[in-house]
This record gives C-alpha cells, sequence and structure tokens, in this order.
C-alpha cells in the first residue's frame, strides 16, 4: 500500500459492516479490534484510524515543522509506514499515543533534514580539505545525530527547535505548549546529554 493508495483510502467513505449485538460502535473503534483489522490486511482500518486522528496529527506535527503542507507530508507518511509494518505492531498498542510519537519523531526529522539540505557537508567548514576530514566530520555528524534521537521526545523537540530552527524560547514555547522554563529545563537536559554522549569526541 503506497503513499498515494493510502491517501487515496483516506480520502473515501467508511464501509462499515451492520452492527450485531457482538460489534457495537465502540467495540469496533477500540485499539484491539483495529489492530486486528491491520493484521488481517483489512484495510478499512486505516479509513478508521485515518478519520479519528488525521486532523489532531496534522496540527501536533504544524506545531513542530510550522509548515500545514509538510506537517500533512509528515503525517502522511507516519499513517504509510503505520500500514507497512502494522505485523510488527504490539499486542498492546494504543494508536493515539502511537500515532502522535511517530508524528513527533518524524517532524524532528524533518526539520533536521531541511537544515542538512540547505548546508551540504562538502560546505560546513572551508576549512575541511582532506577526505580524512570529511570523513571525521561525517563521524561526529551521525554520532551528534544518535545523540539526539536518544533524547527524551520532549527534550528533543526543544532542542532541535533551538539548534536547527533557532528559535527563541518562548517561541518554542508557544509553538510546543508549554512554558518558557520548561523549555530553559528541556535544553539544560539536551545540552547535558549531549556533553556526556560527545565526551569522547571533546576530549583534549
Amino acid at each position: 500500500m503506497n503513499k498515494e493508495n493510502t491517501k487515496r483510502k483516506f480520502d473515501s467513505n467508511l464501509d462499515i459492516p451492520p452492527l450485531s449485538s457482538n460489534n457495537t460502535v465502540k467495540d469496533l473503534h477500540s485499539d484491539d479490534v483495529i489492530l486486528g483489522m491491520l493484521k488481517n490486511g483489512n484495510e478499512r482500518a486505516m479509513d478508521i484510524l485515518y478519520n479519528k486522528y488525521y486532523t489532531f496529527l496534522c496540527i501536533t506535527a504544524k506545531r513542530v515543522v510550522s509548515n500545514a503542507f509538510v506537517a500533512e507530508d509528515v503525517v502522511q507518511d507516519v499513517y504509510a509506514k503505520l500500514w507497512v509494518k502494522r505485523m510488527q505492531l504490539s499486542d498492546e498498542v494504543f494508536f493515539l499515543p502511537y500515532l502522535k510519537r511517530s508524528v513527533i519523531n518524524a517532524s524532528i526529522n524533518a526539520l533536521k533534514k531541511k537544515k542538512k539540505d540547505l548546508v551540504p557537508l562538502e560546505h560546513a567548514d572551508k576549512h575541511i580539505k582532506t577526505d580524512h576530514d570529511k570523513l571525521v566530520l561525517q563521524e561526529l555528524q551521525d554520532k551528534i545525530d544518535e545523540v539526539i534521537n536518544e533524547m527524551p521526545e520532549k527534550c528533543r523537540a526543544v532542542f532541535v527547535l533551538s539548534r536547527f530552527e533557532e528559535l527563541k524560547y518562548k517561541e518554542i514555547a508557544e509553538q510546543l505548549g508549554i512554558s518558557i522554563k520548561t523549555v530553559e529545563n528541556h535544553m539544560s537536559k539536551a545540552l547535558k546529554i549531549i556533553r556526556v554522549g560527545l565526551a569522547d569526541y571533546v576530549k583534549s
């Protein structure tokens, strides 16, 4: 089920089976029933998840990427990947927190990718001239990415918005719906994680 087909399916009307004493609307929309439908290859499960959460997830993504079109692309990608990886889902999955976490992570990755696209590695530092220097820089960048990806979700979001998007703490607080003090705490924690994670790279 590719991204285009996924989007087309989402735009269709739901084809819900008739209700019976053992098949109520509540049951049909419960996470365990949706999970069973997904693992059985029933694409109506995707329609249900789309109608339940799509708007909320787009709003969530837009708060991170600040662009409605990019936010929609992020959410569509998350839905498409959910379908592809449906057989790997835990039997105890709760779809709202699962999708929200996936969208936030994907939004952060979209910001990081945009920043990298604007500054190609070979132009990152005019003093980098040898292949060895470029290799060292790439290794360092990979380690930085690894450390950032291992940060707690909200901590990572604050760090990326500050360092990659260069937003002020007040702007980050408004985008994420948290206080400026909370932003400061997350940044302090993020910087500590960076220092510890890169300790081997900054030893004199």
